[in-house]
């Protein structure tokens, strides 16, 4: 199946939890997912047979573009190729990981940025926001997209930074991940209506009715953090450092892929506002939270 997400079209013969929406057929793919045991791996598993000897082994024999994770092994080379060979019968698992670390592996070879981040649209450009997990970024999102403001991508956000000062938010999966508590509040009905995100998890992936599909220029970066409802401004020398622990899977790179991705959020944060987000763990000030953060995407 194609499916179309992230500025790029993939072909994938993956099964995935919970199913995309196809692209169309007569589109070219940029990136292909393939599960590695398939007849459609094979001919690029014989044009790199080092990476498919890393890849086969499990991580056993290293190669810079192999990784393995519990759920499957993953080989991620040139932007556009991106081998899966499962380890767990789990489709959920696998699915989390695919989507994430190895489709964010992909983007950053096509030279994007990749950050930790949910996107909607502000007044008229996107509004990004960053966060440590569970902060509620993705709760933000969706109590955003409640109050008309078209949702762009919940948890991974490339950023196509041009050649001139402007920076473009490229649009993600078309649903959000919302623990049951948020979706009661934000009136998107009972829980067990969804697809659960794992098996073992009350989390469930929560489709969109208004999900942009199409590209945004940026106007603003906030971090969200703990604290009594505020929005503050940051020096780019401050904003950068802290952008830069938002990279997606900044844990996992190489010191190479550290530098070029640290150069990115400098880029960024001369191009676009970045402020503090400052909110309490309080589900009842989400509608001030929203307008604190629409109000950051003022020209």
């Amino acid at each position: 199946m194609r499916f179309r997400a992230f500025g790029a079209v993939f072909e994938s013969d993956l099964l995935l939890s919970p199913p995309l929406a196809a692209a169309e057929t007569d589109v070219a793919s940029d990136v292909q997912l393939l599960d590695a045991r398939g007849q459609a791996a094979q001919s690029e598993l014989r044009a790199r047979p080092e990476l498919a000897r890393s890849l086969l082994s499990h991580g056993a024999i290293a190669h810079n573009n192999v990784f393995t994770t519990p759920p499957a092994t993953f080989a991620v080379a040139d932007g556009r190729l991106i081998l899966c060979y499962p380890i767990s019968e789990c489709l959920h698992e696998v699915t989390l990981i695919a989507l994430g670390q190895a489709v964010a592996r992909a983007l950053r070879q096509r030279t994007l940025l990749v950050l930790h981040a949910s996107a909607f649209v502000g007044k008229q450009r996107a509004v990004a926001v960053v966060a440590q997990r569970g902060a509620g970024k993705s709760t933000l999102a969706g109590a955003a997209g409640v109050a008309a403001h078209p949702v762009l991508t919940d948890d991974l956000l490339p950023v196509l930074l041009g050649p001139s000062r402007d920076a473009v938010a490229l649009p993600g999966l078309p649903f959000l991940k919302l623990w049951p508590r948020a979706m009661k509040h934000l009136g998107l009905g009972q829980a067990t209506n969804y697809p659960p995100v794992h098996p073992n998890s009350t989390k469930r992936f929560v489709r969109l009715p208004n999900h942009l599909s199409e590209p945004v220029e940026l106007g603003s970066v906030l971090i969200l953090e703990r604290g009594p409802l505020a929005l503050s401004p940051l020096p780019e020398t401050e904003a950068t450092v802290k952008l830069a622990t938002h990279v997606y899977g900044a844990e996992g790179l190489a010191w190479h892929e550290q530098r070029a991705a640290f150069r990115q959020c400098a880029s960024l944060c001369r191009r676009v506002r970045v402020s503090r987000l400052s909110a309490p763990n309080d589900l009842p000030s989400l509608d001030e939270l929203v307008a604190l953060a629409v109000s950051s995407d003022a020209s």
